[in-house]
């Protein structure tokens, strides 16, 4: 319970932090060169069409749901999937979904460099380095930044309570 109340705090301010706008940036193929999770054999990169992502049969939806939003023109998707989720956006009104974040839930998925809830700064800091960006809240926030992406880690008592990857500014 302790961790979803950190988790829905970590989701608000990076929210807050979005803000709401009605104009977004153009991605051409996605954020290749960006931060990139990987599930399973699938890479899955930030800014990328979801149907190349959302037909791979090695991906089994839990969960989805949509809801308006109010940064993009139209309906935002989440798509849950056993231990992450992946939220969407469109940037225009012919475009098709892309992947705006993805969320890890719990320890059973990892980052590729082999970072997961529950393991400590430390470990963080050995896989990224010391570059990164610190907010200190009701809980400490870490953040990274690599070409147009950007992974935020949650933390409480120096353990990772979320992970977070998400477009770094879709908004003009």
């Amino acid at each position: 319970m302790k961790y979803k109340k950190i988790l829905i705090l970590f989701l608000s301010v990076i929210l807050l932090l979005s803000g709401c706008a009605s104009n977004t940036k153009s991605v051409e193929a996605g954020y290749k060169n960006g931060f990139m999770f990987k599930y399973k054999d699938i890479n899955i990169c930030l800014g990328e069409y979801t149907d190349n992502i959302l037909s791979k049969k090695e991906l089994e939806t839990v969960d989805y749901y949509e809801y308006q939003s109010c940064s993009f023109e139209g309906m935002s998707k989440i798509y849950s999937y056993a231990g992450f989720n992946i939220d969407t956006y469109l940037n225009d009104k012919s475009d098709k979904d892309r992947i705006y974040s993805i969320e890890l839930l719990n320890d059973s998925v990892k980052t590729p460099e082999g970072i997961n809830i529950g393991k400590s700064v430390d470990d963080m800091i050995a896989a990224y380095g010391a570059e990164y960006e610190e907010s200190d809240t009701s809980a400490k926030f870490y953040k990274y930044t690599k070409s147009g992406t950007v992974l935020y880690f949650g933390t409480e008592n120096n353990i990772i309570t979320s992970i977070l990857y998400q477009i770094e500014d879709i908004y003009n």
